[in-house]
């Protein structure tokens, strides 16, 4: 059966020269599959409703996956076949945070997972980061709106991304969130950094 995965990009404007070509070289790399590759780049400013959209979009046109890629990502050239080599609902990736404090964007049993050189394989987390990870139809139609959201969590005095609302949710559903340890050593996440000249030393 044919299967039909939906690359969902949501973005503000402007994508990273980087990931365009990432993106490109994944594309080029899953052709001749069989599968049925198409791209749902959705503009906008609210991330919630973005991703909303993705989702609607990709379920109204047939999708059987729903690869979740954000414009500040790398990936290498064969992530999609490799993701869904898995055949689980949710399974991503487990990426560094661009932003200080940094460390990784997983989390299990309530503290931060790391990916270490020596971790492999699937491991089940409390949630982990949407810039890559793929998710099966079925999840959607399972899962009742709203899929993402900010809620506020009481114990961290903060609002929890949409990312962790979506994990968590899909959890409560019955749906297990894995992470991909192998790929994770591969996919990176862009950041911008100011120098200053103490940063550089003198030449």
């Amino acid at each position: 059966m044919t299967r039909t995965i939906v690359l969902g990009v949501p973005t503000r404007e402007h994508v990273h020269a980087l990931f365009m070509s990432d993106l490109v070289s994944a594309m080029r790399h899953h052709a001749g599959t069989g599968d049925d590759v198409r791209l749902a780049l959705v503009l906008g400013s609210v991330i919630t409703t973005q991703r909303t959209d993705v989702a609607r979009q990709a379920l109204a046109t047939g999708a059987t996956h729903l690869l979740w890629l954000d414009t500040d990502m790398r990936f290498p050239s064969d992530a999609i076949g490799r993701l869904l080599a898995h055949d689980r609902p949710v399974v991503g990736a487990n990426y560094q945070r661009r932003t200080a404090p940094f460390g990784p964007v997983a989390a299990k049993d309530g503290a931060p997972l790391h990916t270490a050189p020596a971790s492999a394989g699937l491991e089940a987390v409390d949630h982990t980061g949407m810039g890559c990870m793929l998710v099966e139809r079925a999840v959607f139609e399972r899962v009742p709106e709203p899929w993402f959201d900010f809620a506020w969590s009481e114990t961290q005095r903060c609002h929890i991304g949409e990312d962790v609302f979506f994990c968590r949710k899909v959890r409560s559903h019955g749906f297990p969130v894995l992470v991909d340890h192998d790929l994770s050593k591969q996919v990176g996440h862009i950041a911008s950094i100011t120098l200053y000249p103490e940063h550089v030393p003198p030449g």
